[in-house]
């Protein structure tokens, strides 16, 4: 007699591990893998060069370079080589939706370009916190009338710190 429970494999999954979107998904992932190292890297980059008060132009860019240089050799080293250029079927994007998309991302894109920055989190206590880090050359305590600037996180402040510092906007 027979083993009843003899392994049954599901042909679709078989089928979707062979599929050649897998390759697509993995370097989405080694994308997402090497934003969150580079992420990580300029939070710690933030924080060191503030304790050494080297929160200037040359430190910023250098540890800037540094971080890119590590993240695409990461992202080279994830994916065994660089991915092959992807081709775009054109055909898809004809189609209501992806045109509908496409036509909301050119109208946001029209609108950032257009208009002036008007969000309240960022001009109010997360900007001018970055940019008086910068003027004094360290991350510290700004004691002001406006307890947000001390109580948010510098999360955003530590991302963005490397292209402000670095090429001044």
């Amino acid at each position: 007699m027979g083993n009843t429970f003899s392994r049954v494999q599901n042909p679709t999954m078989i089928d979707s591990l062979k599929s050649p979107n897998k390759a697509k998904q993995g370097v989405l992932l080694n994308m997402a893998a090497v934003w969150v190292f580079f992420s990580g890297w300029c939070v710690f980059g933030g924080y060191a060069l503030s304790l050494f008060g080297a929160l200037k132009r040359p430190g910023i860019a250098l540890h800037l370079g540094a971080g890119l240089v590590i993240s695409l050799w990461l992202f080279h080293w994830l994916n065994a080589g660089f991915p092959k250029p992807v081709k775009i079927k054109w055909k898809r994007h004809l189609k209501p939706f992806p045109l509908l998309y496409l036509a909301c991302a050119a109208l946001a894109l029209a609108g950032g370009l257009l208009h002036p920055p008007t969000n309240y989190d960022a001009l109010c206590y997360r900007v001018p916190r970055l940019m008086h880090w910068l003027q004094a050359g360290q991350g510290h305590w700004i004691g002001s009338f406006n307890g947000r600037i001390e109580f948010s996180s510098h999360g955003f402040e530590w991302l963005m710190l490397p292209w402000f510092g670095t090429f001044g906007t």
